[in-house]
C-alpha cells in the first residue's frame, strides 16, 4: 500500500478538491468525468471507481476446545465491529455444536445469513443495507418493543398470568438485535451527527429497561410466588414507573420540553412509593422475593427519569436559544 500526501484545494469559494494518483487513474480505466464512490468511515475517507465495493471480510479460527459462550461473545464481537463477509473455520471437521451455535448467531443479529458451508467453515454475509435502517428509526422500533414488553409485564401481574409472563423473556432477544445492530452503526461511523450519541444513549437505556422487565419475570415464574399478595403490594409501583418509562420516550421524541422537569422530579416520587412499599411488605412470608421483585420495578422508574433528563440534554442542544 502506497501513500501520498496531497494538498486540498478550494475551488468555487465552497467545492474543496484533491488529486487523484495518474497511476490509479489508469489502473482503474477512469478519465475525465468518470464517477468515483466516496464513502466516509468515521475519520477515514475511501474513494473507490463507481460501481465497486469495498467488502469488509473478518475471520475466526475456532479451536478444538472453544467454549460455545465464547463462541457467541466474539462473534457478537466481530459483528458490532462491522463486516461484510465473516468466515468461522477450524482445523479439521467443524462440530455440531459450533455449527449450531454460528447458525443461532445469525438468527440472532440484523441482516446476517449463512452463505456457504462446507465441513471445516461457515461462511456468513451481512445484507442489511443499512442506509434504508438508520438510528432514529431503529431507537424507535425499539423503544415500542420494551413499552409492549413492559405492559405485558403489568397484564401477567394483574391477570395472573404466568403464562405471559413467561412469553415476554424470550423477547429480549429481540431488544438485543436492535441494541447491537445500534452499536455496529455506531462503530462504522454511520449516521456520526450530534444527535444520534443521544438516539445511542436512549437504545442503552432501553436494553437495561428491558432486562429489568425480564428479571421480574423469571422471579415471578422460576419461584414459588404468590401473585395476588404481589398485585396488591407492587402493581402500582410497576403501573408508576412504566407511565414514567412512556412519558418520557413520547417527550424525547417529540421534544415537548415543558414536561420534562415534571418527569425528571419523579425520583422524589419513586423513593417515595419505594418506602410505602418497604413498609407494607416487611413482614410477609415472602419478604426477600417481593423486595427483590421491588426493585427491579423502581429501577425501571429511575431509568424513566434518565430518558427525560437525555431528552432535555438533547432538547438544549440542538437549539440556540430556549425559554424556560
Amino acid at each position: 500500500m502506497e501513500s501520498k500526501v496531497r494538498k486540498i484545494q478550494l475551488t468555487g469559494g465552497s467545492t474543496y478538491i484533491v488529486s487523484l494518483p495518474s497511476q490509479w487513474i489508469s489502473r482503474n480505466s477512469l478519465g475525465k468525468g468518470s464517477e468515483v464512490l466516496v464513502t466516509e468511515d468515521g475519520e477515514a475517507v475511501t474513494v473507490l471507481p463507481s460501481g465497486l465495493k469495498h467488502d469488509v471480510v473478518k475471520r475466526i479460527g475456532v479451536s478444538a476446545d472453544i467454549t460455545m459462550s465464547k463462541l457467541t461473545r466474539s462473534l457478537i464481537a466481530v459483528y458490532i465491529g462491522n463486516f461484510d463477509t465473516l468466515i468461522v473455520s477450524s482445523a479439521g471437521h467443524m462440530s455440531e455444536s459450533v455449527r449450531n451455535t454460528v447458525k443461532q448467531f445469525a438468527k440472532q443479529v440484523m441482516g446476517v445469513e449463512i452463505f456457504e458451508e462446507s465441513s471445516s467453515q461457515m461462511v456468513l454475509q451481512n445484507v442489511l443495507d443499512s442506509s434504508s435502517f438508520p438510528f432514529p428509526k431503529a431507537t424507535r422500533r425499539m423503544s415500542l418493543n420494551v413499552e409492549s414488553m413492559l405492559r405485558d409485564v403489568i397484564k401477567g401481574i394483574r391477570e395472573r398470568d404466568m403464562v405471559l409472563l413467561r412469553n415476554v423473556i424470550p423477547r429480549d432477544d429481540d431488544i438485543d438485535r436492535y441494541q447491537w445492530y445500534i452499536f455496529r452503526e455506531t462503530f462504522r461511523g454511520r449516521d456520526s451527527g450530534k444527535e444520534n450519541t443521544y438516539y445511542l444513549l436512549l437504545s442503552r437505556i432501553m436494553e437495561r429497561i428491558a432486562d429489568h422487565s425480564v428479571n421480574i419475570c423469571r422471579m415471578l415464574t422460576e419461584e414459588d410466588t404468590d401473585l395476588d399478595m404481589l398485585s396488591n403490594v407492587a402493581l402500582s409501583i410497576m403501573e408508576s414507573s412504566v407511565r414514567t418509562v412512556s412519558d418520557a420516550i413520547s417527550a424525547f421524541y417529540s421534544g415537548q420540553f415543558d414536561i420534562l422537569n415534571d418527569i425528571i422530579d419523579r425520583k422524589i416520587q419513586i423513593a417515595r412509593e419505594r418506602e410505602q412499599a418497604s413498609t407494607m411488605i416487611g413482614k410477609t412470608p415472602k419478604l426477600s422475593l417481593l423486595h427483590r421483585v421491588l426493585e427491579e420495578m423502581i429501577r425501571i422508574g429511575y431509568y424513566g427519569t434518565d430518558i427525560a433528563e437525555l431528552a432535555m440534554d438533547r432538547y438544549v442542544s440542538i437549539r440556540e436559544e430556549i425559554e424556560i
